[in-house]
């Protein structure tokens, strides 16, 4: 009983210094940067998509944005009728 009472202090501690371990800051740095790329490739789509629709087919910007806004508000877990004020 008393060695693991003992390996959990050890725990404990391990995992309070944890967050100043090289290795562990670069993985996190990694995984950051890797959410920061996809978070630009999905931004430059969208500007994509837009810009298509307004160029191509003629639509108004702030009809494109509408139509984007609802389509990801039913995408979304909690999702809430979307109303066009116009």
């Amino acid at each position: 009983m008393q060695f693991y009472e003992e390996e959990k202090k050890i725990d404990v501690s391990l995992e309070a210094s944890k967050d100043n371990d090289p290795v562990e800051i670069e993985k996190v740095t990694k995984e950051a940067q890797n959410n920061k790329r996809a978070a630009d490739r999905w931004t430059d789509n969208i500007w994509a998509l837009k810009s298509y629709l307004v160029k191509k087919k003629g639509m108004q910007s702030k009809e494109v944005h509408i139509y984007m806004y609802c389509y990801l508000l039913k995408r979304c877990k909690y999702y809430i009728k979307c109303t066009i004020i116009t």
